[in-house]
């Protein structure tokens, strides 16, 4: 099995939304870091990055032959 990392946003009322995802954790704490004020902006109130589980694999097109290369010699 693989990993997937989703981005989440947390309003202040609770209620969660899926900000972004990678197969990279380093892309969604790329992104968080980058997109951080202006999904506050929006009403986010906290952020926290999920790993899940997933039988799916990166497509090269996306993450490039390398990336692919590493991910499934470690999954």
């Amino acid at each position: 099995m693989g990993v997937y990392y989703n981005t989440i946003g947390v309003y202040s009322d609770g209620e969660t939304e899926t900000l972004y995802g990678s197969f990279d954790r380093d892309d969604c704490v790329d992104e968080l870091e980058y997109e951080r004020e202006s999904w506050k902006e929006d009403g986010f109130k906290k952020f926290k990055i999920v790993a899940t589980e997933t039988t799916e694999k990166p497509n090269t097109s996306v993450y490039g032959r390398k990336f692919v290369s590493e991910y499934n010699s470690n999954h």
